[in-house]
């Protein structure tokens, strides 16, 4: 078992290994997820990879009517394909935070239009605009 010095030693050196390239921190896909995409680089899976048990997370409180609805229409199909799991929790609830902020941003957009005038009449881009773009990069 490793003591927090352990990892306060870790979080030490990691970046004089990094510069180094002694170290190359790279994302593994889950074995799941390989197996949806058709393990495109035919490697052999890891048949020891952790494996949480598939199941739909309680969905958050803090989430908005539209995060919801959101919730309940992904997590079935989420289910079905196995990629779903407890600790999925967190970001599942911020993709559909970030859904629901895109839907109530192009409500308005749709509602007042790309081009908005200022109380002076000069002629502005909509905020709900770039509201709605940094949704969509966060989902």
């Amino acid at each position: 078992m490793l003591a927090h010095q352990d990892f306060e030693d870790f979080h030490r050196v990691l970046p004089s290994f990094l510069e180094r390239g002694v170290i190359a921190l790279v994302a593994v896909k889950p074995s799941a997820v390989k197996e949806l995409t058709g393990n495109p680089g035919h490697r052999a899976l890891n048949e020891n990879e952790p494996k949480p048990i598939a199941c739909i997370p309680k969905c958050p409180k803090h989430l908005d009517e539209e995060a919801r609805a959101e919730w309940r229409r992904i997590t079935p199909e989420l289910l079905k394909l196995q990629v779903l799991a407890r600790v999925d929790c967190a970001a599942l609830s911020a993709y559909c935070m970030a859904w629901s902020g895109w839907v109530d941003a192009e409500t308005n957009l749709r509602k007042f239009g790309a081009v908005i005038k200022t109380p002076k009449g000069y002629p502005i881009q909509n905020p709900y605009l770039g509201i709605a773009n940094t949704a969509i990069a966060n989902t």
